[in-house]
């Protein structure tokens, strides 16, 4: 048998959610807890590359790494940080909690060798739910977790779970090729250096995303990129003006239409200010925009969504065109519309 397993019981306290990456089963597998409680059971492997794992025995490093037995693992909530369960994974680097309260989100903690710890974020749900702790799955958890800005917001616009799916996605695809920066693994000793990479990473995956919908301009992609974008200016401290439910729908059907041109961005804005502004003043918030936020030089007319972006962000030329008032946006955004 490939797996071993840890058997640990403990009763998590009880939150609300839906299911996200690596978690699978359905409606009837669970046992009942205390009082009926419907539990989950959350399982899997924790994996490191063979360059980042020190005195580990002669394994397979295969695509997701070399599997890492005797490795401490911590079942955390997600944000908050409260410690809810702990163990360590068997000879075959797998781990199993057993008895868990389902709604919860939390973050599966690994740490390798006293490096930083390798993660996997993941929503229970009744049944079983599976969760391999990788590079992966480490790189795009710490994207979902600075995506709330300070770390400890919720996520009920699901603007974090968004990203956790992006990023993910983006780092099997392209693994450590973020934009035209050259393939480098980070330093998993040096926090600062993964939180860069990190960043490094939401930024590429947010600018794929962005034109994703353009090209497709379907309604799944285009909130997909609505969602990075905020989720980029929130990483960055740049979001003055938090966007509500209603907007974010709004950018998105604007998104599906296509964009705008400059001169129709000035003569929206000149009527919402109530004084002139400029094609120029437009095109130069947008560039800076996409500067501040990573993304590159394109010359492109700009989507709604990037105009929204540079008229409420903190920094940029956009300041001296600020919108005030999520009321005067949502008036920008539905004149575009017209």
């Amino acid at each position: 048998m490939r797996y071993g397993t840890i058997m640990m019981v403990i009763a998590l306290a009880a939150g609300a959610a839906l299911l996200l990456t690596g978690c699978g089963g359905g409606g009837g597998g669970s046992a009942d807890g205390p009082g009926g409680t419907d539990t989950a059971s959350l399982t899997g492997t924790v994996y490191a590359p063979a360059v980042q794992v020190a005195g580990v025995g002669p394994a397979q490093d295969g695509p997701a790494g070399i599997p890492v037995p005797n490795c401490p693992v911590e079942v955390r909530t997600e944000p908050g940080g409260q410690r809810l369960a702990s163990g360590t994974t068997d000879g075959n680097g797998r781990y199993a909690f057993y008895g868990l309260e389902v709604g919860q989100r939390v973050m599966v903690e690994a740490r390798i060798n006293g490096q930083i710890p390798f993660m996997a974020q993941a929503r229970l749900r009744d049944g079983t739910c599976e969760a391999d702790v990788t590079e992966g799955t480490t790189m795009a958890a710490i994207c979902a977790r600075i995506s709330r800005g300070d770390g400890t917001g919720a996520d009920a616009d699901g603007v974090s779970d968004a990203v956790l799916q992006e990023c993910l996605q983006y780092q099997a695809r392209n693994g450590y090729r973020y934009g035209q920066s050259e393939s480098r693994r980070p330093d998993f000793t040096d926090p600062e250096d993964v939180q860069q990479s990190a960043g490094a990473l939401m930024t590429a995956a947010a600018e794929e995303a962005l034109a994703r919908a353009r090209s497709s301009r379907s309604e799944s992609d285009c909130t997909g990129a609505t969602q990075m974008m905020l989720a980029q200016l929130r990483a960055r401290g740049q979001n003055r003006l938090e966007w509500d439910t209603q907007l974010m729908n709004r950018l998105t059907e604007a998104l599906q239409r296509g964009p705008v041109t400059e001169e129709q961005v000035a003569h929206v804005l000149s009527r919402v200010m109530n004084r002139n502004v400029t094609a120029e003043q437009v095109r130069q918030a947008v560039a800076e925009m996409r500067q501040q936020l990573g993304f590159g030089q394109v010359d492109r007319d700009p989507e709604v969504v990037e105009v929204v972006a540079a008229m409420t962000m903190n920094a940029g030329a956009g300041q001296q065109l600020r919108l005030q008032t999520l009321a005067q946006v949502q008036a920008m955004v539905q004149m575009l519309a017209e």
